[in-house]
């Protein structure tokens, strides 16, 4: 059966990278790529990085707190998720997938990086005459952080 066409993982395949001359995040690899992120949003830079870093389920992300991260210690605690709970119920805070609550270490670069997002969370908040509450989400919707982001389904 030969349509003339090689495919991907077939032997005798033309591959446009050889083995070993990849790049994992396009040109200039990961820390390119975040600098990028940075630069154009900071929201969604800090969301990436805690996700590359800690492992942690969007649902988890989504769900993290304030009150879980603890910047002296440089660690995150994930402790629940926010997930659709269907179409009458809407999303929910409940917990973890696996049930379990668990402590992350972080870097010291994402830990400052954390403190400075926190900061910048702070400053919006009093840009619009509230505050940012201490078990405000750290992705949130609204500048007190009273409502977080959704997981995408």
């Amino acid at each position: 059966m030969g349509t003339g066409r090689r495919q991907p993982g077939r032997r005798g395949h033309d591959a446009a990278v050889a083995a070993g001359s990849h790049h994992a995040a396009g040109p200039g690899g990961p820390r390119q790529a975040m600098k990028l992120v940075d630069h154009y949003d900071v929201d969604f830079a800090m969301y990436v990085r805690l996700a590359a870093t800690t492992g942690a389920r969007r649902s988890q992300l989504v769900a993290l707190r304030w009150i879980d991260v603890d910047l002296r210690a440089k660690t995150i605690t994930f402790a629940r998720a926010i997930v659709h709970g269907g179409p009458d119920v809407g999303f929910v805070e409940r917990g973890t997938k696996t049930g379990m609550i668990w402590k992350v270490a972080l870097a010291t670069s994402t830990a400052e990086r954390l403190k400075d997002y926190r900061e910048l969370c702070r400053e919006r908040a009093e840009a619009v005459g509230t505050k940012l509450a201490k078990d405000g989400f750290v992705f949130n919707l609204e500048p007190d952080g009273s409502v977080s982001w959704r997981p995408r389904r």
